[in-house]
Parts: C-alpha cells; structure tokens; sequence
C-alpha cells in the first residue's frame, strides 16, 4: 500500500492502480441538445421539437434520403458545433475521483480526420481535443489527464487493437460493437447507456454514477476532498453522512477552524432533468436576508454539488402553536418576496397552476400504477380509486362555474414562490426551538392552494386538527386581500392534491 500525493492536498491509499479506458463519442461528450439544435439550424425538425440524439436520428430517417440528412448532420455536430457539447452528468466526479486514487485514464475513440457530407471540413480530432481542453482533461488543477493518453483511430479494429495494446484493465464504451471486435482484449467491458443484448457478457450502467460506483466503490473520505478541493480552499475533515432522504446525498464535516458545513451531492441529471441545484442556490441567494434558510457557502454546477451552513437541531418532534406560528411566518415571507421580486424564476417542480394540471398529474401517476402486476392493487384502483376520483372531479368542476377557468392558469399576479415541498419535515429546529428550513430543491412559482394544502396533506405532517384549522385560518386571512377567489380554489381542489398524494 502507497500514498499518493494528489492536487490540493489530497492523499490517496490504494492498493492497486486501474488502467482504465474510455470511449469518447456519447460516453464523454454528450451532443443530445447539438444535435437538437443543428436538425433544427437545418430545418430538418420544427423549431418547438424536444428529444435527444436517438429520436433525432430516428425522425431523420423517417425524411426523403434520411441517411444523407443524417450523416450530414453528424458530420455539423461533431465538427463545426462539438464545441457546444457538454460533458455527461457525472462524469466529472468521476474523473475527479479517479485522480485523487492515483488512477491512469485513456481515451480511445473511433474518430475519421474529416465528417463525412460536412462541407466546412472541419477536423474532427482537433476538435475533440479542443473540447477536452475546455472542459479542463489536461489542466492538472481538474481531471489532470495526459494529452498523450489520447488515441483517433480510422475504424473499431484499429480501436480494439489499441484498447489491447494499452493493457487496460476495463473499457466503457456507449456501442456493444466495439467490444465485439475480434481484437478487443479480455478485460473488463462496462456499456454505457446502451441496452445491451442477452449474450454481452459485461456490465451494464444507465449513468456516470453507476459507472463510478462500479468502478471505484463508495464515497470515502479523500473522494470527498477531492472533490471540494475547486470550491473549498483549506483544510477539511470528519465526514459523516446525514440521515436525509432517498434523492440528494447529504454530508456533514468539518473545516480547518472546526466549523461544521455540510456537503450536499445533488440527484444524477441523467435520471432527474430538473435543475435541483440551481433551484436551491438561487432560492437560498434570495431568501438569505431573512434568515429562516441555511446560508450558502459554495457550489459547483459541473460536478452537482453544493457547500451549505450546517444547522444544528433536529426535525421536530412535536408540531405545537409555536411550530404552526413559524411555518406562517415562512409562508407571509414568501408571499412578500412573491410581490417585490423581480428575479426571474421558473415554475416548481410539479407546479399546478390550474385544476387541469392537477387532473393530468393523478391521471399520469394512476397510468403508471395500472402498468404494476399486482390483482390487488388492480381491484383497489378499478373499484375504489376510480370512482372516487370521477366523483371528486365532478365536484370540483362544479365550483368552477366557468369551465375556461379549469384549464386556464393561475395570473401571475396570484402566483407565489414556492418550495415544492413544505413542510415540518424538511425543517430543523434549534435548542430554544427556533425553525430553519431546509431542501429548496423544487423551488418556483406555484398555485398558492398546492402549498396551503400539501401543508396538511403530506404524510410526513401528521398534524391534528387543531394545528390543520390555525393553519388554515391564518393562511386565509393572509392572502384575503390580494386573492379573494382562493378559498374557493382551495375547497375544490384540496381533495385532488389529496388523492394525488393517495397515488
């Protein structure tokens, strides 16, 4: 066992050093949106399309000499355009990480000089290295690659010749051709975000971050600090995991003074699209002059994570006049916020900004359930669910006299910012009882009704009815003046956020 010395400090123990060979095209570089754009540059799809670079080709080949229009279109993605690519989600950790245990990474990438059908006749491989300077390969403050560990080669033979020559101990590659080349060495063979067929004989992974974990195993402490080493410029120790939920990872450690911050590793972006980190930053950036949110130390967007005020506390146990009190004082801070802002923010997560919304959310989540093989559930959303839920929409659709107003959002005006996820659980109180709160992952604007009764809904609450009717009362009263109309919107469709959260 040997130390090795790493960026910033960072001392790795490893018992063996991995060779380890990557591919470069949809493993590294991920050109889902530059493809997107060039099809629509080149008026190949319409303007408001959305999809990644498999539906592209799969609309593409569907148009009059398909195959021409697509090979065209490779040949602007990975010349005149590879610039605008981005690395996948996770894949910077894992490069991070990779360093810090003293790991060697190649690059092997099937790659010709020229695209073909591109008319500007860019070169390709310089290119690709220009890319891999930008995103930081060779800056050895970063992922510290060698530019000489970096191989073109004119076809998969002449790949898998040099994967062999190499002597790697594993290759990720996205094509299960490649490790089919009759050249291809036996060693380890991860396939990224491919579906593989019934006779690969390796390892499949959806994302870096299983692609990490197979690779490298748990988080350890110098994974950690390797990590943090680009936004956290001293010394730092003691990390513990925090009890959290099932999304972010959430850990706790201490700088070189002793003070506790916590490291917070947002959900992959491969499985989860929305902009959890940014969301929060930008939520805990506004509300810090209120003081009712952990303060922000540091981020970094590249590698999803974040460097939050530790709150000392615990969640609280008992929900108490004092509890409610606090939790209104939160909801008149964002309601006030709402007003004078003039920050732009986008919607919540899940947002409903009107019935409608709410109606399409229950029946998109009961899809998913009626797709489940279990009789028992069947019977229950067949006989009871169902029914249920047309009596209840029936209901609600009587309160709103005008059927537009079913359908049509919410004025902006009437809007407020929202956490998408308020409630006791995700707060922490101190010794004398005082509130912060926390996970403003889903933060935007939102119907004010889904905050008051998700409030009383959300199975983590457990409030009793006194609790639930101040709650009531007093959110009432507070916007009376500024939306007359809400109470009504709040009886009618309080069952649906009830049945919603039932799915």
């Amino acid at each position: 066992m040997s130390a090795i010395s790493t960026s910033k400090g960072c001392k790795a123990f490893i018992l063996n050093k991995l060779r380890i060979g990557l591919d470069f095209d949809n493993t590294l570089a991920c050109y889902d949106e530059v493809f997107s754009n060039q099809a629509k540059k080149l008026n190949y799809l319409p303007e408001d399309w959305a999809g990644d670079k498999k539906s592209v080709k799969q609309e593409l080949l569907k148009l009059p000499n398909g195959d021409l229009a697509w090979q065209k279109l490779q040949g602007q993605v990975y010349g005149p355009a590879m610039l605008n690519a981005v690395t996948f989600s996770g894949l910077a950790s894992f490069l991070t990480r990779a360093k810090c245990r003293g790991h060697t990474i190649f690059i092997v990438s099937h790659k010709t000089r020229f695209g073909h059908q591109d008319e500007t006749k860019t070169p390709l491989r310089e290119r690709a290295l220009e890319w891999m300077e930008a995103q930081g390969f060779f800056d050895n403050s970063k992922f510290g690659l060698n530019i000489e560990n970096i191989f073109f080669c004119d076809s998969r033979a002449e790949k898998a010749n040099k994967i062999n020559d190499l002597k790697v101990d594993l290759f990720v590659d996205d094509l299960e051709c490649v490790f089919e080349e009759k050249a291809f060495p036996k060693v380890k063979k991860i396939l990224f975000k491919s579906e593989p067929t019934e006779s690969f004989d390796g390892i499949s992974c959806k994302s870096w971050s299983e692609v990490a974990h197979e690779i490298l195993g748990n988080l350890e402490e110098e994974d950690f600090k390797a990590l943090l080493g680009d936004i956290i410029d001293e010394e730092i120790k003691n990390f513990q995991p925090i009890l959290s939920g099932a999304n972010s990872k959430v850990f706790r450690f201490n700088n070189s003074i002793g003070k506790t911050l916590v490291l917070k590793i947002y959900p992959d972006k491969t499985f989860d699209k929305r902009s959890r980190l940014d969301n929060e930053i930008k939520a805990l950036q506004s509300l810090k002059p209120y003081g009712m949110t952990p303060g922000l130390i540091s981020c970094d967007r590249v590698k999803n994570l974040s460097v939050l005020e530790f709150v000392e506390g615990e969640t609280p146990s008992k929900i108490g006049n004092s509890e409610i009190c606090q939790a209104l004082s939160f909801v008149k801070m964002l309601l006030e916020f709402s007003r004078k802002t003039s920050e732009s923010f986008e919607l919540a997560s899940e947002a409903c900004l009107c019935p409608e919304q709410i109606e399409k959310q229950i029946h998109t989540r009961l899809r998913k359930l009626q797709e489940v093989e279990n009789p028992k559930l069947d019977v229950f959303l067949q006989d009871e669910f169902s029914h249920l839920l047309e009596e209840t929409l029936e209901r609600a659709k009587q309160t709103y006299a005008n059927e537009e107003h079913w359908s049509i959002d919410l004025p902006k005006q009437k809007r407020i910012l929202s956490p998408g996820d308020f409630g006791f659980h995700n707060s922490i109180q101190d010794q004398v009882g005082k509130l912060k709160f926390i996970d403003l992952e889903y933060f935007g604007w939102d119907e004010p009704t889904k905050l008051i009764a998700e409030f009383t809904l959300h199975p983590a609450m457990n409030l009793n009815k006194k609790s639930k009717e101040h709650w009531l009362k007093e959110c009432l009263s507070m916007f009376e003046e500024t939306d007359q109309d809400l109470a009504s919107r709040l009886e009618a469709t309080t069952p649906l956020y009830a049945l919603r959260w039932a799915l």
